[in-house]
């Protein structure tokens, strides 16, 4: 079992419990939810603002996220958009905000699902079970932290790289490139593929620009970037990351 694991006994058996992450500035609301889902079965974590929601997501690896939306420090927006860069850990928005266009951009921004407050407990009970029904049923989450090949780790979230235990700095397009990779261990990316993950749709034309950004990559992931170990490529094709 790994430390994302949460475990519970209930005299017979070992059942696993689902952990809820409740990120939310308002102390009476986080202690009403978080009686409202221990009451129901889940393990609860609680965070007062984003940065710390962040942080929690890290260390606690819930199951799913409960995120308000305006908070200090860092609001749920943000916090939103950065998680789902990273993770594919289920949000559910719990907010007063209710209008249209701001549901709307909640789920826009890769929200599994949007409650305005006051909410019903049954039915958020209701709706947290099926977006977790319906990450269960899908395809494995992506999770934090990518290890495509042996000797690499790379933090999707924090936008880190370690290479052989040394921590590598990487500009915004090396990272992309290189996460662009790392999703698709030992497969050949064509180039076309990999500039439009870099810079977006806009991106054609940028042929040389990849071309520079990968021997730039190569010179600091690479022991000796004239024999690559990790970043492999086929002329006129597209590049492979093989560990």
């Amino acid at each position: 079992m790994s430390a994302c694991d949460g475990a519970g006994y209930n005299g017979k058996y070992l059942v696993m419990t689902q952990k809820i992450l409740v990120i939310d500035d308002e102390p009476e609301v986080r202690f009403i939810l978080k009686l409202l889902l221990e009451q129901a079965g889940y393990q609860v974590v609680i965070a007062a603002d984003g940065k710390e929601g962040l942080a929690r997501v890290r260390r606690d690896c819930p199951d799913l996220v409960l995120l308000d939306i305006t908070m200090p420090v860092m609001d749920g927006w943000k916090v939103c958009r950065l998680l789902r860069e990273a993770t594919d850990v289920p949000i559910i928005m719990l907010t007063v905000l209710g209008e249209k266009e701001q549901i709307a951009e909640g789920l826009y921004l890769g929200a599994d699902d949007y409650v305005v407050k006051p909410w019903s407990n049954q039915e958020l009970l209701a709706r947290i079970r099926a977006v977790l029904r319906r990450s269960k049923g899908s395809l494995p989450r992506r999770g934090l932290y990518l290890r495509p090949c042996e000797g690499l780790v790379i933090d999707s979230l924090e936008k880190v790289v370690i290479v052989e235990g040394r921590k590598v700095s990487l500009t915004p397009i090396e990272f992309r490139l290189l996460t662009c990779l790392a999703r698709r261990p030992g497969e050949l990316v064509s180039h076309s593929e990999m500039i439009e993950y870099a810079w977006g749709k806009g991106g054609k034309g940028r042929a040389l620009g990849l071309r520079v950004h990968m021997l730039k990559l190569r010179k600091k992931i690479e022991e000796d970037p004239r024999q690559p170990r990790y970043l492999l490529n086929r002329y006129g094709e597209g590049y492979c990351l093989s560990g």
